[in-house]
C-alpha cells in the first residue's frame, strides 16, 4: 500500500459513522463521545458477568468495569480480608517478618532510641530536604534493618518531614545516602 492508498483509507474511516458502544446507534459527526446518552453509558457499566470468589468459590455477579480495574474478586468483606491478609499480602514477610517488626517496636520504645531521636531533632531542627518544620521524623540514613550496629548512632540520623520521608526517601535510601552524609559533613557534624 502506498501513501495515497493509506490517506484514502484514513479519509474513508473518518467518514464512516461512529456508533454508540452500548446500543449501536449512530452518533453525531465529529464527536469524541463513546455513547449516545447517559443511559447507554450507565448500562455499559452495569453489564455483568458471573465470577467465582477467590476465597470461597461462591458465584458472584461482577460488573465488567470492576474486572477491568482488577477488582470484584471477593464475594464479601470477610473474604476480601482473608484474601489480602498474611501470606497473600504483597508485603507479608512470614514469621520472620513478625519477629523483626516486634523487635523494632520494642527497641523504638527504649530510652536509648528516644534519646537518639531527640538528639537528631535538636541538631537538625527542620526537614533537611525542604526546610519544613512540621510533622518531623528522625530517619536512619543507613537502614535500620540492614545496619543494626548503627541504629543509635547520631551520625546515622537525619531529620525529615513526613512528606519527604514517605514520598522521596522511602525505597530510595541508597540514592539519598551520599546527600545526607554530605549535608552532615558541610554542617560540621561528621568528618569524612
Amino acid at each position: 500500500m502506498n501513501c495515497v492508498d493509506a490517506t484514502e483509507q484514513t479519509i474513508m474511516e473518518k467518514n464512516e459513522p461512529k456508533l454508540c458502544l452500548s446500543c449501536k446507534a449512530q452518533l453525531k459527526k465529529r464527536t469524541q463521545k463513546k455513547y449516545c446518552s447517559r443511559q447507554c453509558a450507565s448500562n455499559s457499566q452495569l453489564t455483568r458477568t458471573i465470577r467465582k470468589c477467590d476465597i470461597c468459590n461462591k458465584e458472584i455477579l461482577v460488573a465488567y468495569c470492576r474486572i477491568r480495574n482488577n477488582r470484584g474478586k471477593y464475594c464479601s468483606q470477610k473474604c476480601k480480608g482473608l484474601g489480602i491478609s498474611q501470606e497473600k499480602h504483597w508485603n507479608w514477610g512470614g514469621e520472620l517478618g513478625k519477629q523483626k517488626y516486634s523487635e523494632r517496636k520494642r527497641l523504638m520504645s527504649t530510652s536509648r532510641y528516644i534519646n537518639w531521636r531527640k538528639a537528631i531533632i535538636n541538631r537538625d531542627k527542620e526537614c533537611q530536604i525542604c526546610s519544613q518544620s512540621l510533622l518531623l521524623q528522625a530517619n536512619h540514613i543507613k537502614r535500620w534493618v540492614d545496619y543494626s550496629e548503627l541504629r543509635f548512632e547520631v551520625g546515622n540520623g537525619i531529620l525529615l518531614c513526613q512528606n519527604c520521608h514517605q514520598k522521596l526517601v522511602t525505597g530510595h535510601e541508597k540514592e539519598w545516602e551520599s546527600y545526607f552524609y554530605f549535608n552532615l559533613e558541610t554542617r560540621g557534624y561528621i568528618y569524612g
